[in-house]
């Protein structure tokens, strides 16, 4: 069953800022701060229904419904470049615990697992309840993934469904970063 908050959001805007943010921030010292840009994303588009928290173990409160949901991002990972779904989905990183502990066990820390897909021709959402994802999940030397069939998933948006706002603007998020740090650095100096 998919949330409320999330069968009235507007997908468009969401995949907007994914098109403004493009590809600058993918290096791998950048994918955290894009998942921060692309989760308080879901949150601004949401109308007040979906409050951006980044816990450890879920980053969103849906309102309506009182419940907690996780989003993980990837390109490519629910849609072909046709925009076909996939049988399979990628293998997704749920967690990444920094050690090598092959004994750590993963808990349900949220109530849905939200994926969005964002390659270019490729955008699209589905979700799947935490539980499900922590039943499916594998242990690998780092942490956790995991890999879901078309059928254990309930999507929400397809590419097909994507009608881009009329002026997007690249975003320019490291030069902006950079601007703040240094104006940062420059106060706490003064």
């Amino acid at each position: 069953m998919i949330p409320p908050e999330l069968e009235s959001l507007n997908c468009n805007q969401f995949f907007d800022v994914v098109t403004s943010v493009g590809n600058e921030l993918n290096s791998r010292k950048d994918r955290f701060i894009k998942s921060d840009v692309l989760e308080s994303a879901l949150s601004e588009i949401s109308g007040g229904d979906i409050k951006w928290v980044d816990q450890i173990g879920y980053d969103h409160l849906l309102y309506r419904s009182n419940k907690t949901m996780e989003m993980k991002t990837q390109c490519g990972c629910l849609f072909t470049k046709k925009g076909n779904t996939k049988r399979r989905t990628k293998k997704i990183k749920l967690t990444n615990t920094l050690k090598k502990d092959m004994d750590a066990v993963l808990e349900e820390t949220a109530d849905y697992l939200l994926l969005a897909d964002t390659g270019a021709e490729s955008y699209g959402l589905a979700i799947i309840p935490y539980k499900t994802a922590v039943e499916k999940a594998e242990r690998v030397p780092d942490g956790f993934v995991v890999q879901f069939d078309t059928d254990d998933l309930e999507y929400i948006f397809t590419p097909s469904m994507y009608v881009p706002g009329k002026s997007i603007k690249k975003m320019n998020l490291k030069e902006k970063f950079s601007n703040a740090i240094r104006k940062g650095i420059r106060e706490a100096i003064q």
